[in-house]
């Protein structure tokens, strides 16, 4: 997940996904950054889960919650979708409906608020997001730049 590596600088991720994230701030669509609470959720639980492994202290977990909030929380460029009842449903019906893909709520989720926010395009390193969109003809709209 970007936003994760971007936070955390010992993420093998992290220069990559900081470029990623400076590239978007500096284009036009710069106030047209998102996320669902559902992204920001798993994003805040990472730091903590790697804590209660001991992989990241308090110091360091203290630090990414500091970029997350000045980063998404206080941003004026990144806008928080959060999800209804019937969205999330919407997601749960197509993990039932394609089992074969490993895509967990939070990305299916993510396509449904896509669609019913008119957002086109997302930026991910993860692949299955690219199966996602092709098996589903009401994701065809969705252009993904998927990073390796």
């Amino acid at each position: 997940m970007i936003w994760i590596a971007v936070f955390d600088d010992k993420h093998r991720q992290h220069f990559q996904s900081s470029r990623i994230l400076r590239s978007l701030l500096n284009t036009r669509f710069h106030n047209e950054l998102y996320l669902s609470s559902y992204v920001l959720s798993e994003v805040l639980a990472y730091i903590t889960y790697l804590q209660k492994r001991r992989e990241r202290n308090e110091d360091e977990r203290e630090h990414f919650f500091e970029l997350c909030s000045n980063t998404i929380l206080d941003s004026r460029y990144v806008n928080i979708l959060y999800a209804t009842e019937t969205q999330i449903g919407s997601a749960i019906q197509f993990i039932r409906k394609y089992p074969t893909i490993p895509a967990s709520l939070s990305d299916w989720l993510s396509l449904v608020l896509m669609v019913e926010n008119n957002i086109q395009a997302i930026q991910s390193f993860d692949k299955d997001f690219v199966s996602m969109i092709k098996i589903d003809g009401q994701f065809s709209g969705i252009k993904t730049n998927i990073v390796a």
